[in-house]
Order: structure tokens, then sequence, then C-alpha cells
């Protein structure tokens, strides 16, 4: 029988603790893929955003007309008021 030495302990111990390590990275590897398994990909988040941002847009351009269309009819009702002052409201 031999005995080992201190190198080859630490031999040994460098390559355990390699084997051990790259283990680990791979059941971490393996869990953060299950877990994000269910997001989208950067490429699909990007999509997403991109058409709701436009979405976003369009409905703010719809306010905008529509604001100003409340606006020219609240100044037509004044000018109605204005000429049969009996049509106001009470």
């Amino acid at each position: 029988m031999s005995k080992l030495s201190k190198q080859d302990y630490q031999e040994i111990r460098t390559i355990v603790e390699d084997v051990v390590e790259e283990k680990l990275e791979e059941k971490l590897d393996q869990k953060l893929d299950e877990k994000f398994k269910g997001l989208p990909t950067k490429e699909e988040f990007y999509g997403r955003t991109d058409k709701i941002l436009k979405e976003l847009e369009n409905m703010r351009g719809e306010n905008m007309v529509g604001a100003h269309q409340i606006s020219d009819h609240e100044e037509r009702i004044t000018a109605l008021e204005n000429v049969s002052p009996q049509s106001k409201p009470t």
C-alpha cells in the first residue's frame, strides 16, 4: 500500500471541488431554465411592448380628437344659448 502525499490530497481535493462545482452549476442552470421557461424571449417581450405602445399612442390621438370635438360642441351650445336665453337649463 502506498501512502498519499499532501500534493496527492490537494489534487484530489481540487478535482472533487471542480466536479462538485460543475454539478451545482448544472443543477442551478436546470432550475433557472425551469423557473423562467414561461417567460417570453427578449424579442417576444419587445414585440408585445411595441404593440401596446402603438395602441396607447393611437388612444392618445383619439382622445385629443375627442377633446377638440367636445370643445367645439361646447362653443356651439354656448353660442346657441346666447341666441335663445330661454333654452338654458335651470
